[in-house]
């Protein structure tokens, strides 16, 4: 408190001063010495009482009436030339200063300060000051309303030049940035020979050199800060009412044609401080809209375009380019909201930027990007460690079973610049691809360029495949464990047997085919295959009760597939009970109430629906409060070591409960031996499927399997 008690009054005390050094140099400005051209004390007093409140003023007043007194006015005048000082702050403090003008902020300011300084500011000082110089008798040849005129202009262009001034200095201090110094050094070299055509002109035609100055300070307005801006509009004006000053005399007329340049010099500063406020804020908008263009507004990290510009102007055969996406991202949105998965992401987005030196970027949901400084082997192990940490972490407390799968791919940086970042996100794909451990590296730009072009060339063969009709169907046994009625099924696996007769599994071609967004095609395919073989080869009928066919992710959100499969099942005149869908849990669902739609469409159409892996995915039970199904398939992650593992045993044995309370029948997948099978049918597990019971063959080979029993 005690602190701030003196720093009030030392406050008090410069402006007080600052008010007597104003009074006293503004008559160097005047025609005779009386009578003040650039009035700056009302423009003091508004700007004080606007920085530190109407009290403040009193420190302005009490300067005014210092300075009469060293100048010897008459007592009589001294209240009145009080009020002239504190009334314009007074005012301006008071008036509304809430009034939005327009939508640019620094010219709505600027406007107001208008308002305020000019209508109450101006208008109160020119009667207090004019009515002290009437009472002063000096000046019995002037008509009261023109000194009044004559004053309210004064007063107007010391507003006008100081209070901006004085704000900005308080704002900003007399600190000069750099960059204005470097400007003030040029403007000042090219105020030079103005002045000397000034210097040199004959009186008559002095006021066209002043002119040139016009252009100067509106370069000034749009180049500098509004600290300089209003410094140069001061100088400006006090040298050309200095060059003016000397060509006139006190009479009424010349008076008038002072009072004329004085306009002037009002119209040339509105003019330039609404240029600069204008300009300052078009800076302003462009800056946030830059930003806006290269920054993520959720992480407040680069975005592409910001990390991309970067790369190219930091081109670089040191260092590397990290790229890591979050993968089922979209799923996790559609279970917990945006708002949720924003902060899984802002956490994400944190842990990433400060792991390692460079720069870091979020190029999208869930996909991230870094430029790192180091180069790959010095920062493989760090980056290894953190996506082990990502890995099969939960997304939350309150949702332990959510667990994120991070996909990531290093690759040395080069002096491709943004074509780097491009390569090395679709080289993201081959990490993608990657069973296990979703995490590669890229050894240079080109192999994955080499990747790019080679996937792109697979894609486009799996579209000639499907037109050809390359691809075959495989059958997988399911065979029953509980004496179920109806025999056993199958699973429907797909291979493509190429013009070279060689014969692809699904990892070959299928990753490709989904980057490719060719999945839906295949669905359709298989089922379009399977009507047409159980139409050419009813005896399959007998060899299997039901055909599973998996769906992908992208066909649960074709709003067409439900009606589609619904026509093709009628027509081809194939019993639908005989279908049966499977939906895989690990796969992204971007659409949920179109996968309703669906699953809901294929049971009315007479098939079942089964939930493939169950156990693995990011929405274990969710899925069984939205979906309608009849089948579990359980992942084989709990089967394989089952024999071996209580733990897998218990785990199998919940699922089969949580079954058998939905009423639903359990399959168990990957069974490979004896024991394993006699374990699931002690746990009452309904089907079970494995190389144990059969390989996938062609589906036509069945039928010779079943010749051959009989």
């Amino acid at each position: 408190m005690q602190l701030s008690g003196q720093a009030s009054i030392l406050r008090f005390i410069g402006i007080a001063l600052l008010t007597l050094l104003a009074g006293w140099l503004s008559r160097f400005t005047s025609i005779a010495g009386d009578i003040s051209l650039i009035w700056p004390v009302t423009g003091i007093s508004v700007a004080v009482a606007l920085l530190w409140g109407r009290l403040a003023t009193l420190a302005v007043g009490l300067g005014m009436v210092a300075w009469a007194w060293l100048q010897g006015l008459a007592l009589e005048t001294w209240p009145l030339m009080f009020a002239e000082a504190c009334v314009p702050g007074l005012l301006a403090w008071y008036w509304p200063s809430r009034w939005t003008l327009t939508s640019n902020r620094a010219l709505s300011n600027l406007t107001n300060l208008y308002l305020r300084g000019l209508l109450p500011g101006a208008t109160s000082a020119a009667l207090f000051g004019s009515l002290a110089i009437v009472a002063s008798g000096d000046f019995a040849d002037f008509h009261w309303l023109d000194i009044a005129a004559f004053y309210w202009i004064a007063s107007a262009i010391g507003v006008l030049l100081f209070t901006p001034l004085l704000m900005a200095v308080r704002q900003q201090g007399l600190r000069i940035q750099q960059s204005d110094r470097r400007f003030i050094v040029i403007w000042l070299a090219c105020l030079v020979p103005v002045l000397l055509i000034a210097q040199q002109a004959t009186p008559e035609y002095r006021w066209i050199a002043n002119y040139l100055l016009v252009p100067m300070l509106v370069w000034a307005g749009l180049r500098a800060a509004p600290l300089l801006v209003n410094l140069l509009l001061l100088g400006v004006s006090l040298l050309v009412i200095s060059m003016v000053r000397g060509e006139v005399n006190s009479d009424v007329a010349d008076n008038a044609a002072m009072a004329q340049v004085i306009v002037q010099l009002v119209v040339m500063t509105l003019t330039i401080q609404v240029l600069s406020a204008v300009s300052r804020e078009r800076q302003s908008m462009l800056r946030i809209f830059q930003r806006q263009a290269q920054f993520d507004q959720l992480s407040g990290l680069y975005n592409e375009l910001g990390l991309g510009t970067w790369l190219d102007q930091q081109a670089s055969d040191r260092g590397t380019l990290v790229i890591l996406r979050l993968e089922q991202i979209d799923n996790l949105v559609d279970l917990l909201g945006l708002e949720a998965c924003e902060r899984i992401e802002n956490n994400v987005a944190n842990e990433f930027a400060n792991l390692l030196p460079g720069q870091f970027a979020r190029l999208g949901r869930g996909l991230y990007a870094a430029a790192l400084d180091e180069r790959m082997p010095q920062v493989e192990r760090i980056l290894f460690s953190f996506y082990q940490q990502l890995d099969g972490r939960p997304v939350g407390k309150e949702h332990a079973n959510l667990l994120l799968r991070p996909c990531m791919v290093l690759m040395p940086r080069g002096s491709s610049g943004s074509a780097e970042l491009r390569l090395a996100v679709e080289g993201l794909a081959i990490a993608a691809n990657m069973t296990g451990s979703r995490f590669s590296r890229l050894n240079h730009a080109e192999h994955a360029n080499r990747e790019r072009l080679s996937q792109k060339t697979l894609q486009e063969a799996i579209k000639a495949g499907l037109r050809d009709r390359e691809f075959i169907l495989y059958a997988q046994p399911i065979v029953p464990l509980q004496g179920e009625p109806g025999g056993q099924h199958c699973e429907l696996l797909l291979r493509w047997k190429t013009a070279t007769g060689e014969v692809l599994a699904p990892g070959a071609f299928l990753p490709a085919a989904e980057q490719a967004g060719l999945m839906g095609s295949i669905d359709r395919y298989v089922i379009d295959t399977l009507l047409r073989l159980l139409q050419q080869e009813s005896a399959l009928t007998r060899q299997f009760g039901k055909f599973a066919i998996n769906l992908s992710g992208s066909s649960l959100a074709d709003p067409e597939l439900p009606d589609w499969i619904v026509q093709r099942v009628r027509g081809s005149g194939i019993d639908p009970t005989l279908l049966c869908f499977e939906i895989t849990e690990s796969q992204t669902i971007t659409n949920r109430e179109q996968a309703v739609r669906l699953v809901d469409a294929l049971r009315e159409l007479g098939a079942s629906v089964s939930l493939d892996d169950f156990g693995t995915g990011l929405a274990t039970f969710d899925y069984l409060k939205q979906f309608r199904f009849d089948y579990l398939k359980i992942d084989g992650s709990f089967v394989r070591e089952l024999d071996s593992s209580t733990t897998d045993q218990a785990i199998v044995s919940a699922m089969v409960s949580v079954a058998n309370t939905l009423a639903l029948k359990t399959i168990a997948e990957f069974v490979e031996n004896q024991p394993t099978l006699e374990l699931l049918a002690g746990l009452q597990v309904d089907f079970a499927q494995g190389y144990h019971l059969g390989r996938p063959a062609p589906l036509h080979d069945w039928l010779k399997v079943r010749d051959t029993s009989h």
